[in-house]
C-alpha cells in the first residue's frame, strides 16, 4: 500500500511539473532588452532566420519585439483563461502587411475607372458580362487550361505508340 502511494504521490510532482513547464514555455518571460535579444536570437536560429545586412536584422527585431510584447501582454491580462492561444511562431519577424501580403490569399487590385463612352462591345447584339476575378488564390483557370493541354499532349503521345508498337495487332493480322 505505501509503495502506490509513493508512485502515486511521484505521478502528481511529475505532472504539476510538466503543467508549469508547458505553461513556461507557451509564454515569455522577461522583457528585458538582453533577454529579449538573446530570445530573437534562439528564435532565429530555431526558424532558421538569416538576415542579409544588419540593418534588416533590426527591422526583424523590432518586430519581433513588438510581437514579443503583444504576446507577453496577453498573458499578463489573463490569457490562460481564454480558449486560444498566442506566441511566437514563425511569423513572429512580419508585420501584419507583410504577412498578408505573403500569405493572405485575397488579391486587392486598383482598377481604373473608364466611361462607357470609350467602352467598346465586340458584339452589339450580346450581351457582354464583366471580367471576373480568376487569380484569387492562385489561378485555377491556369490549372484547368493546364490539365487540359497535358490530357490532350498525353493521347497524342499514346497515339504515336499505338502506331509504332502496333498494340492492337490481333492474333490475325
Amino acid at each position: 500500500m505505501g509503495f502506490e502511494k509513493r508512485e502515486f504521490f511521484l505521478l502528481v510532482v511529475l505532472v504539476l511539473l510538466n503543467s508549469s513547464a508547458i505553461s513556461t514555455a507557451s509564454r515569455p518571460l522577461s522583457t528585458n532588452s538582453d533577454d529579449l535579444i538573446e530570445v530573437f536570437e534562439d528564435w532565429a536560429l530555431e526558424h532558421k532566420r538569416v538576415y542579409p545586412t544588419e540593418e534588416e536584422k533590426q527591422r526583424r527585431f523590432e518586430n519581433f519585439r513588438a510581437t514579443y510584447e503583444f504576446v507577453d501582454k496577453f498573458y499578463k491580462e489573463g490569457g490562460e483563461s481564454k480558449l486560444y492561444t498566442v506566441g511566437l511562431n514563425a511569423f513572429a519577424d512580419m508585420t501584419n502587411e507583410e504577412f498578408y501580403d505573403a500569405h493572405a490569399c485575397f488579391v486587392d487590385h486598383a482598377y481604373d475607372v473608364v466611361s462607357s463612352s470609350t467602352m467598346t462591345s465586340s458584339s452589339s447584339s450580346a450581351k457582354v458580362y464583366e471580367n471576373k476575378e480568376q487569380e484569387l488564390c492562385g489561378g485555377v483557370a491556369d490549372w484547368t487550361a493546364l490539365g487540359m493541354i497535358n490530357a490532350h499532349t498525353s493521347l497524342f503521345h499514346f497515339a504515336d505508340l499505338i502506331v509504332k508498337v502496333n498494340l492492337f495487332r490481333g492474333p490475325y493480322s
